[in-house]
């Protein structure tokens, strides 16, 4: 049964009521604001610490050219317009590494290595693994061009072309970042 309750126990009750209401109407405010605030910042990160340039490409504060794609903003290490007069002749482009997995012979160049992988990792479902274009004294997996593999051989010409699944990078940088620039326009 029942006890019969006062006016002020009722009051009380109420009250209380009314306050664990409205701090679960502030949690969701407060969670809601935070959220919007992640969503805004992670639309903006791309443009954030960036400076534009003359050509209508951003540049961070260290120099590195940022490219926009899929929401994400690439780093590369030169821009777009320093590279268009290097040929690029393939037909592959980001959806082709999409899935399988993908190879790096870089010519012991580590910088190389992290320009690709680092870019690539993003929109591929396994980081890329070096490798050795043939046959290798180093403890790398030896691949050839059925697989996708992405060979580096520094030159002192630029340019970057594709026999089967490979694409072969000659000169410095400049010639990677002509590759990443390549394979990651709209398709």
């Amino acid at each position: 049964m029942r006890s019969i309750e006062t006016s002020a126990e009722k009051e009380r009750r109420q009250k209380r009521k009314v306050r664990i209401i409205s701090l679960i109407l502030l949690f969701i405010m407060v969670v809601g604001t935070i959220g919007y605030a992640f969503v805004l910042f992670s639309e903006n990160n791309i443009n954030a610490g960036s400076i534009p340039s003359g050509n209508g490409q951003l540049q961070t504060e260290s120099g590195q050219w940022i490219l926009p794609f899929e929401g994400q903003g690439l780093l590369l290490q030169t821009s777009k317009e320093s590279v268009k007069d290097i040929p690029v002749e393939i037909f592959l482009n980001v959806n082709n590494y999409r899935n399988p997995p993908i190879y790096i012979d870089s010519d012991n160049s580590t910088v190389i290595y992290q320009e690709i992988a680092y870019n690539l990792n993003p929109f591929v479902s396994k980081l890329p693994i070096e490798a050795c274009y043939g046959p290798c004294a180093e403890n790398l997996p030896e691949k050839n061009c059925s697989d996708y593999l992405i060979v580096y051989n520094r030159s002192n010409e630029n340019r970057v072309y594709q026999q089967e699944n490979c694409i072969m990078i000659e000169g410095d940088i400049k010639g990677v970042d002509a590759f990443l620039y390549k394979i990651f326009e709209e398709n």
